[in-house]
């Protein structure tokens, strides 16, 4: 199961385009990346969805790790049965941050997700 968060992590810290959907407009509860296919549901396994923007805090966001219900890792398919709407991670996005850092602050909450999931399963 955490080899399955690490090869997420992995791909989207190596793909530029998606890190920079974290600092996209999105309403909360909509899917953020990878796009929703059912090719990339069940490569990836997880998503990231956008949360609320944090109180007291502009410019900083919830964002979520879900599981897709295509994944194959038998963990976190075992997961998903037993949370089929829950979080399996939380973190929070600096929007704020100047265009030449948002690829460093992308990694920082991919990391952040991963390892917080890999606790939670």
């Amino acid at each position: 199961m955490s080899s399955a968060l690490k090869k997420f992590g992995e791909k989207l810290a190596n793909d530029s385009k998606q890190l920079a959907k974290l600092f996209k407009e999105f309403t909360a509860g909509s899917r953020i990346l990878p796009s929703r296919t059912s090719e990339n549901d069940g490569e990836y396994q997880c998503r990231i969805d956008m949360g609320e923007e944090v109180k007291d805090n502009p410019g900083h966001y919830n964002v979520y790790l879900q599981v897709n219900s295509q994944a194959k890792s038998e963990g976190l398919k075992d997961w998903l049965r037993k949370n089929p709407h829950g979080k399996l991670a939380t973190a929070q996005v600096d929007r704020n941050v100047p265009e030449k850092e948002r690829a460093k602050e992308g990694k920082r909450v991919v990391a952040d997700l991963i390892e917080q999931a890999k606790k939670n399963l």
